[in-house]
C-alpha cells in the first residue's frame, strides 16, 4: 500500500487504519520532539501531494477485503492538512466505508476557514496545542517564520462553533520546555475558551529529533492533567487487543508503520497480533534492505527508518 498503513494499534482508537497522504517530513512545524526527525524545512504551501483518486481507489480496495478495524485515521509522515484535497478525500471515502474518521493535525494551518472546512467531514478531530505564549511556541514547536499561536488558538475557538464532531485537545509536555507554572496556567485559560469534548496529556514516548529533549513522568503529568479540568486526562499505554482482531503483518506493513513513527518490538508485535518470531523475521528484513535501523530512548530499543 503507497498512502495505507495498518491496521494498528492506537493508544486512544483501537484498531486504526492509517491514511497518509503527505510526503515523509512534509510539515509545517519541526518540532523538537519529533519522532521522524528533524526537517530541513518547514512547509506551508497546501496542494495535492499525493494524487486523491489513487488515495481512494487504494482505500476501496482494500475496504472490499478487510473489515476489521475501528477507525480510519489521517496521519502519517507529515501534517494532513497540507493536502489541498483533504476535504474531497474524505468525503469520497464516506461514500462506502461504515468506519469513523479522525484528522490528527499540529493545528499550524486552523486559522485557514478552508482547512476548517476540509475538517468538518471528520467524526473526529485530534488537533495539537503545545503553547500558549508566542516565545514556547517557538522554542517547541519551531515553526514556520510568521507562525502565530494566537491565531492558531483563534482558529481552534471558530472551528469549535462549526464542528458537529469531537475535538479531542492533545498537549505534548516536554520536562524543562513547556511545563512551567506560568505555562500551565496559560493552557488552563486557553482550553475554557476552546471548549475540547477531552484534553490529553502526552509527553515523550518514542526516540526524539533533539537528543535534549526529555519526558515527564506519569505522576507529574496526572497532577497537570487535575490543573487543566475535569475533561483532562493522561494518555495511557497501547491496549492489548485479541490477535485475531489485528492486521497482518509483513515487510511492507510494517515499513509503513514505522513511516508514522519509531516503534518497539511489543509494539510491533500488538499492532499487528504477530509473533515474536515473526515479527523479529520482518524486522530483519527491512534492517538487511538498509530501511530501518535502531535507536535507544529511555533504555528502550525503538526500530526507525533510516534516512
Amino acid at each position: 500500500m503507497k498512502y495505507l498503513y495498518g491496521p494498528v494499534i492506537s493508544r486512544r482508537l483501537g484498531l486504526s487504519l492509517g491514511v497518509d497522504l503527505i510526503p515523509l517530513k512534509t510539515c509545517s512545524f519541526n518540532c523538537v520532539y519529533c519522532q521522524l526527525s528533524s526537517a530541513s524545512d518547514c512547509v506551508t504551501r497546501r496542494k495535492n501531494y499525493v494524487p486523491p483518486e489513487e488515495v481512494i481507489d487504494e482505500f476501496n480496495r482494500f475496504n472490499e477485503e478487510n473489515a476489521v478495524y475501528e477507525w480510519i485515521t489521517f496521519s502519517g509522515s507529515g501534517e494532513p492538512t497540507l493536502n489541498a484535497s483533504l476535504g474531497y478525500i474524505i468525503r469520497e471515502i464516506k461514500k462506502t466505508a461504515s468506519k469513523k474518521i479522525c484528522v490528527i493535525t499540529n493545528s499550524s494551518l486552523i486559522d485557514l476557514r478552508d482547512v476548517r472546512n476540509d475538517l468538518l467531514g471528520a467524526d473526529l478531530v485530534m488537533p495539537s496545542l503545545d503553547a500558549v505564549s508566542p516565545e514556547m511556541f517557538k522554542k517547541i514547536n519551531r515553526p514556520f517564520e510568521g507562525a502565530d499561536v494566537g491565531k492558531i488558538i483563534d482558529g481552534l475557538i471558530e472551528f469549535r462553533k462549526d464542528f458537529p464532531g469531537q475535538i479531542w485537545l492533545e498537549i505534548m509536555l516536554v520536562k524543562g520546555i513547556n511545563d512551567s507554572d506560568e505555562e500551565i496556567s496559560g493552557f488552563s485559560e486557553v482550553i475554557k475558551k476552546i471548549k475540547p469534548d477531552k484534553v490529553h496529556l502526552n509527553t515523550v514516548v518514542r526516540p526524539p529529533a533533539e537528543k535534549n529533549v526529555l519526558p515527564i513522568d506519569r505522576y507529574t503529568l496526572i497532577k497537570i492533567a487535575e490543573r487543566l479540568g475535569e475533561k483532562a486526562d493522561v494518555i495511557g499505554n497501547l491496549p492489548e487487543v485479541p490477535q485475531f482482531e489485528k492486521g497482518r503483518l509483513s515487510a511492507e506493513n510494517l515499513l509503513g508503520l514505522l513511516e508514522s513513527h519509531p516503534a518497539t518490538l511489543r509494539e510491533i508485535m500488538n499492532s499487528f497480533g504477530a509473533t515474536r518470531l515473526a515479527a523479529e523475521k520482518a524486522i530483519e528484513q527491512l534492517i538487511k534492505l538498509r530501511k530501518v535501523g535502531e535507536k535507544r530512548f529511555e533504555n528502550k530499543v525503538y526500530y526507525v527508518l533510516k534516512p
